[in-house]
């Protein structure tokens, strides 16, 4: 998974995240007040103005990879960070990708929420692998990005539209949600993702306290 702060380099930022998207690399913009409320994130990125913002995003990105893309006008420079230079480094999204692999042997294709897996773009829930299409991978990939938070239809639908198939009107996120569940009932016996009236969907990180089982009945004997 991979951060961008997108407090002051709005169109930038969602460039680079749809980038980001079509490679499937997941990702998540925020602004530099809610930050530290993704830094389990493996990669930060920021458009640094100057060298106060840049100390600030370094702060609040704590011990994960921070990667700079200097638009001061200067030379920017911070030990806690990785100024990309395009003639250096290349392209940023491989350089994104490569760096994470390099240092730390993460791929940020991965994403882990409570029981719910997605490594190298395969799906898992419970340790048990689920065939997914490419469009409820996607779907599953940016509950999971932000776990344990309600996401309406809307939201959902703006996330993969410009790559999976809900860009046709007569796609519907919930039905798309209702088959990833179907396989995970069939998997493991469990719904994979909550649906709450007027809410939406979320991933949990934790069980519910008595998780409803999905299975065949037992055998019940006839009355004698």
């Amino acid at each position: 998974m991979v951060v961008i702060v997108d407090e002051r380099a709005r169109v930038r930022s969602i460039s680079l995240r749809e980038r980001l998207l079509a490679e499937g690399v997941p990702c998540a913009l925020c602004s530099l007040d809610t930050l530290s409320h993704l830094s389990a994130a493996p990669v930060t990125v920021c458009f640094a103005t100057d060298r106060d913002h840049l100390f600030r995003v370094s702060l609040r990105a704590g011990d994960t990879a921070l990667i700079a893309l200097d638009l001061s006008g200067g030379r920017l420079y911070d030990p806690d960070a990785v100024i990309w230079d395009e003639s250096l480094h290349g392209d940023l999204v491989h350089f994104i990708i490569k760096t994470l692999w390099d240092r730390a042997g993460i791929d940020p294709r991965d994403v882990r929420a409570g029981d719910v897996s997605i490594i190298s773009g395969e799906a898992y829930f419970k340790f048990r692998y689920l065939k997914l299409t490419d469009t409820e991978r996607l779907i599953l990939s940016h509950l999971s990005i932000h776990p344990d938070t309600f996401h309406t239809e809307r939201e959902v639908r703006k996330f993969v539209c410009d790559v999976g198939d809900l860009r046709r009107r007569r796609s519907s996120v919930s039905v798309h949600i209702a088959n990833i569940n179907k396989k995970a009932i069939r998997a493991v016996g469990e719904k994979m993702i909550v649906c709450k009236r007027n809410h939406g969907y979320a991933v949990m990180t934790s069980p519910s306290p008595k998780p409803k089982k999905y299975g065949k009945p037992g055998f019940v004997p006839p009355f004698t």
